[in-house]
């Protein structure tokens, strides 16, 4: 359970480094940023609204099980990652696809928080880069 644990921490880093290392690409980075945090918010507010328990039984309103907030987030940078870079995405999304399995291995969620949270994500995502698209257009 710890490796899907460090999706958060894993993301921070890919995003520093992307940001730090690709100065051309910092407009498109802080708004794929400022997507991933409507993203979170979505997704928290989904999960206080929807109120569904953990298949292991531990959970508060606060931290429901569905969606998985893990594949939101994985599902959310795979598809920015593969308008970026199609290389890139395709291995976030197997990625991506591994958080979502693990979660669901190990008993945290319901495949159904998973795949709900794996479409979030991609919509966020496909989103959060038609935006950045009309933005660069102007």
């Amino acid at each position: 359970m710890k490796t899907a644990d460090y999706t958060y921490n894993n993301l921070c880093f890919l995003y520093l480094g992307y940001y730090l290392f690709y100065p051309k690409k910092r407009e498109y980075e802080t708004n794929t940023l400022y997507g991933l945090i409507v993203t979170g918010a979505t997704n928290i507010f989904l999960k206080t609204l929807i109120n569904r328990s953990r298949p292991d039984g531990h959970y508060t309103r606060y931290n429901s099980s569905f969606p998985s907030a893990h594949s939101t987030i994985a599902f959310y940078t795979a598809t920015m990652l593969f308008y970026d870079n199609k290389l890139y995405g395709s291995i976030g999304y197997i990625w991506a696809t591994s958080v979502g399995i693990s979660r669901i291995y190990f008993n945290r969620h319901w495949p159904t928080d998973v795949l709900s949270g794996a479409l979030l994500g991609i919509i966020s995502g496909v989103i959060t880069y038609s935006i950045i698209s009309i933005n660069e257009n102007r």
